[in-house]
Formats: C-alpha cells, structure tokens, sequence
C-alpha cells in the first residue's frame, strides 16, 4: 500500500457539459492574474473595456463545442482579440490554465463507457503483455483475484469489443483501489485519473440501481498494489477513515 494515497471521493453527480459558476470564477480571476502586466494596443484595450474583462459576457463555458474544446477556443480569442500568444507563457502558467480548462469527466465529448471484468484475459489482450501481475507478481494477482479483485475495461459506447484499456481494481476497507492501467495499441493514451473518473461514474449507477458486482470486502495485507500510482474510489466517510490511518489527500473529481 502507498505511503500517500490519491483518495477520490465518489458522489452521483453527473459529469456536466460546462463549467459551473465558481469554476468560471476560477478562471476568470486566473486569467486576470496572468494576463496583469499585458501591454495592449488601442483597439485591444476598447475590446477588453467592452468585455468587462478578457472574455466576452456571452462567451460560451462548454467544455466542447463545434469550434473545438474550451481551452482552444479560450487560445484563439485572446489571440485574435489582443494578439496574446499563450504559446508564449511559461510551461507552469499553462499547465494551470489546461487544469481550469479540464473538464470533470477527463474524455469529455467521447461516448466511454466501462465494464468490470473478471481477472481471466490472456497479457496483451488490453495492451498490458509487460504487466508484471501476468509474471513476477503473478501471485499476488491470483491473491487479487480471490478477494474479490477485478479488471475495469473502457471501451467506446458503439463499439464494446473495442476495448481501449483496462486497470485492475481491488475492494479495500469499504472503498475500491484502482491500479496498474494499460492503454491498448492504437487509442489514446488513458491515465489511472481516466479510469478512476470513469469508474466512480460506472460505481454511482452501480449502487443506485443496487446491481454492483463486486462487494467492498478488505484485500489481504502484503499484497502488491503498484505503490507509486494508486486511486481509492468510494463514499467520502470509508475515504476519511483510509485517510486517518493511512494519510494522503482527497480530492473531489
């Protein structure tokens, strides 16, 4: 088990298409903070005083629309406004601006769907033939496995024999721990964060219509979890008690 744990906590809040309120807020005051010491021409300061700020009253939050997604549009139209290059700004204010940006469901605009999975497919058939729980840790997976640990699947809603990658998930202490993620040849790159959103999407319909598959028993202790990379995924009273014994953060997707 990880000495800090990303702790995610589950609620049956639908992934939105925009932004909210306090999240444009956000990045309005971000925007603000960065663009301060910008230097603009006549025309560009008439349009910033007309805007009452650096975007439009109208402009649309939508994390994608027809003219691409948010942070682009955000791009171009302080370009095409005030010629501001964002290409310019440092690696560490661009990061920021693409965390605001983020929508809350990571694949937004994708029909994903997931599925659980029984432990029981052959290496490489979600592009994982160098996981060592098909090798050198093989026990611990069949350890995994009898605890009541399964594989979580993405997969395009329109094509379900598709799967685009999976991770492996363990029950643990009331909550589910997700792990060792692998992205099959030719899809983009999924990150543990893709699969953990999506699962506590796929938990929370779970639960409301009481069909989970999968029971919140404790795995073994001294088993193989991947130590640098784990998401817990649950209600937010099993996070905090995970949290008091074993620390960590939680952050609410």
């Amino acid at each position: 088990m990880a000495k800090a744990l990303e702790l995610i906590a589950l609620n049956k809040k639908k992934p939105t298409k925009r932004l909210d309120r306090k999240s444009k807020t956000l990045l309005k005051r971000f925007l603000k903070s960065a663009l301060e010491f910008e230097v603009l021409d006549e025309a560009s300061a008439e349009a910033f005083k007309l805007n009452g700020g650096w975007l439009p009253r109208k402009f649309k939050f939508d994390w994608v629309t027809k003219e691409g997604r948010l942070i682009t549009r955000i791009e171009k139209y302080l370009y095409k406004t005030y010629k501001i290059k964002t290409k310019n700004w440092s690696s560490k204010v661009l990061e920021q601006l693409g965390q605001l940006c983020k929508p809350d469901d990571t694949t937004s605009g994708e029909d994903i769907h997931g599925a659980i999975r029984t432990i029981a497919w052959k290496p490489g058939d979600y592009g994982d033939d160098g996981s060592c729980f098909w090798g050198c840790h093989k026990s611990d997976k069949l350890k995994i496995k009898a605890n009541g640990g399964r594989g979580f699947v993405l997969h395009n809603s329109d094509k379900p024999d598709d799967a685009r990658g999976r991770c492996l998930i363990a029950p643990y202490n009331g909550a589910f721990l997700l792990f060792n993620c692998y992205t099959k040849s030719g899809h983009k790159q999924l990150r543990l964060e893709d699969f953990a959103a999506h699962f506590k999407t796929y938990l929370s319909t779970m639960l409301e219509s009481k069909k989970i598959a999968i029971q919140p028993t404790s795995v073994s202790a001294g088993v193989y979890f991947n130590n640098s990379s784990n998401f817990l995924v649950g209600d937010k009273l099993a996070l905090r008690k995970i949290k008091k014994q074993f620390g960590g953060t939680i952050n609410f997707l």
